[in-house]
């Protein structure tokens, strides 16, 4: 059986990611978890609830023209954008722009599975990264 790829980060290898948790940027921290209640991935959870399951991800940023996952790697994350803007690709059509406070990568998160589309960092991004555990 062949390794997987892309499993165990969140972000393709190469890609230039800082990863971040949640011992530093308190008032950051603080601040994304006040803007992910308005997320429509969490529409209806309580201000706790989005606040634990946040707890339980990560953030990256990355720059601009990064691929954040190729069509065809094996995934297990959901990512929030917090910041900036991603473009989901099939093939060489762009499919779907994701902006602050949408996710994308979902399919992956409720059931591993190799990904249907590409992601890329059209600009700078922060992105909140959950994986099938935290979700």
């Amino acid at each position: 059986m062949a390794p997987a790829r892309n499993v165990s980060r969140a972000a393709e290898p190469g890609a230039k990611v800082r990863a971040h948790n949640g011992h530093s940027g308190l008032d950051t921290a603080m601040e994304d978890h006040t803007r992910l209640q308005r997320a429509a991935i969490f529409k209806g959870f309580d201000a706790g609830s989005v606040d634990l399951v946040a707890s339980l991800g990560r953030t990256e940023s990355l720059q601009g023209g990064n691929v954040i996952f190729r069509q065809g790697d094996e995934g297990s994350y959901l990512y929030v954008v917090l910041e900036g803007s991603v473009s989901i690709y099939c093939g060489d059509k762009c499919i779907a722009k994701c902006r602050a406070l949408e996710a994308f990568g979902e399919m992956a998160a409720f059931r591993p599975r190799h990904r249907s589309a590409t992601a890329r960092a059209v600009t700078d991004v922060r992105l909140l990264v959950l994986d099938e555990k935290a979700v």
